[in-house]
């Protein structure tokens, strides 16, 4: 049988992602596979998800710090992602 949900190799940008839903959404990309981008204000807590998820989930994770409010601060994380 198939697996529909592989997202092996792909990478996800998920913001709000220091607490609650952000983290439960990251994790869930990241069990199938998928590469996370944790964009969220608060560096420290970003950091520390993305550290979770790559030692739970084995797969690539980094936190980039936006506040999305901010136009040249959201066009400054992409630049940094894309990178």
């Amino acid at each position: 049988m198939s697996n529909y949900f592989d997202l092996k190799d792909n990478v996800a940008v998920v913001t709000g992602c220091s607490s609650g839903l952000g983290v439960q959404m990251a994790r869930a990309l990241a069990s199938q596979g998928c590469n996370i981008v944790a964009v969220a204000r608060r560096q420290n807590l970003i950091e520390e998800v993305a550290a979770k998820i790559k030692e739970d989930f084995g797969v690539e994770a980094i936190g980039v710090r936006c506040d999305i409010t901010d136009t040249e601060n959201v066009q400054a994380a992409v630049r940094k992602v894309m990178d």
